[in-house]
């Protein structure tokens, strides 16, 4: 190869390579999810048959608790005593309007060119202990981001254990998350700059219908209407988590006297939906794998 197509190579990867790169490793990573009562909150959880990793006292007064998957993802159950800095009021207020979803983290290849293209957009930002996420307010404050790095990420601790990735309901991972809103023109602008594929889908829950799917390089964001809010301007509205066989999900809700209609199939059973409760703040889908997507 010649001096001269190799910089010319070199120029091409330079220019194309950081939104390979980005596209690569934009996946889901967590939704905390604000409670009031933990304790409770947890049982309801560990009563759908997921596992509970214990979390720890915070010094901003935040406590949680950890449903975490094989692959890095997870479900965060967290309640804030007191307000001490910006993240536990956020939490106070969040809770004040109503319990559920609070935020989506995402997973992305470098916080840089994230934050450059939220600059451009004069969408302000802050980045503290890692991760990047958006000043209250502002379009996309309920996401943050965290940098993939070596493919580990956030969602591992030291003090995690083989039996915190075992649930008896069979969840492997957090493969969706749902949105509700009237307008998602920021979000899907960013998704485009971070790579993710935008397309319109049928989808199978909560019910058969077509709807904008983001693919990202791990997981899907789905977005539905705004009646799908169960508490109103709280956008972030249910989960669907892979498992492999549908029939151990049944047996979990009978023996915890979860019954129909609470819990229905999608049409095309493949896969079951729990809609919220008492006890159940957002939409959760078991789904079988490729299950609740495409037609």
């Amino acid at each position: 190869m010649t001096r001269s197509w190799t910089l010319a190579l070199a120029c091409l990867i330079v220019f194309f390579g950081t939104s390979a790169v980005a596209a690569e490793a934009l996946r889901l990573a967590h939704v905390p999810i604000a409670v009031r009562d933990l304790d409770t909150m947890a049982s309801e959880f560990a009563r759908l048959g997921f596992s509970i990793k214990g979390g720890r006292p915070h010094a901003n007064g935040i406590e949680n608790r950890h449903v975490k998957f094989p692959d890095g993802t997870e479900l965060e159950l967290i309640t804030a005593r007191t307000r001490e800095d910006q993240l536990s009021g956020d939490y106070l207020d969040l809770l004040a309007q109503g319990e559920g979803p609070a935020f989506l983290a995402l997973y992305v290849s470098a916080l840089d060119p994230l934050a450059r293209w939220l600059d451009t957009k004069g969408i302000r930002h802050e980045t503290d202990d890692g991760l990047l996420s958006i000043v209250r307010g502002q379009p996309l404050d309920d996401w943050f981001f965290a940098p993939l790095g070596d493919g580990v990420g956030l969602n591992r601790s030291p003090t995690d254990k083989p039996e915190h990735y075992r649930h008896a309901n069979g969840a492997t991972s957090l493969s969706a998350v749902w949105m509700a809103a009237d307008d998602f023109n920021a979000e899907r602008a960013l998704l485009r700059t971070l790579g993710a594929r935008m397309d319109t889908q049928t989808i199978r829950a909560p019910k058969s219908m077509k709807a904008p799917v983001a693919k990202l390089q791990r997981g899907q964001i789905r977005f539905l209407p705004k009646h799908f809010q169960r508490v109103p301007g709280h956008r972030i509205v249910g989960v669907t988590l892979a498992v492999p066989d549908l029939a151990i999900v049944e047996r979990i809700m009978r023996s915890s006297d979860i019954r129909n209609p609470e819990v229905a199939y999608s049409p095309d059973r493949r896969s079951l939906v729990l809609p919220p409760g008492e006890h159940r703040l957002l939409w959760i889908e078991f789904s079988l794998p490729q299950g609740a997507f495409s037609e």
